[in-house]
C-alpha cells in the first residue's frame, strides 16, 4: 500500500513543478482556509450533538492553526497578498 502511495506521489509531484511561488502561496492559503472552515464546523457540530454552546476553545484552536498556516505560507515567500487579504477571503467564504 505504501509503495503504491509513493509511486502515486511521484507521478503527481511533477505537475507542481511549473507552479510559481505566488501560486504555491495562494494554494497554501486556500488550503488553510478550507481547513479552518472544516475545523469550525466540527466545533459547531459537536455543540449541536451535545446540546451545549459552541466551545470557544475549539474555535480559538481553529483560528490559531489558521493564522499559523497563513504565517507559514507567507514566511516561505512569494506571496502576492498579505494576511488581511487572506482574512477577507475567509470572510467571503463563510458569509
Amino acid at each position: 500500500m505504501r509503495r503504491a502511495l509513493g509511486a502515486l506521489s511521484l507521478m503527481i509531484a511533477p505537475a507542481y513543478t511549473g507552479v510559481s511561488p505566488a501560486q504555491r502561496c495562494a494554494l497554501a492559503k486556500n488550503k488553510a482556509t478550507g481547513k479552518q472552515i472544516a475545523a469550525k464546523l466540527k466545533c459547531h457540530a459537536k455543540a449541536i450533538l451535545t446540546g451545549l454552546a459552541v466551545d470557544a476553545a475549539c474555535l480559538m484552536k481553529a483560528e490559531e492553526r489558521f493564522l499559523g498556516a497563513i504565517a507559514s505560507a507567507e514566511a516561505k515567500g512569494g506571496c502576492s497578498t498579505i494576511r488581511m487579504r487572506a482574512r477577507s477571503i475567509l470572510l467571503r467564504m463563510t458569509a
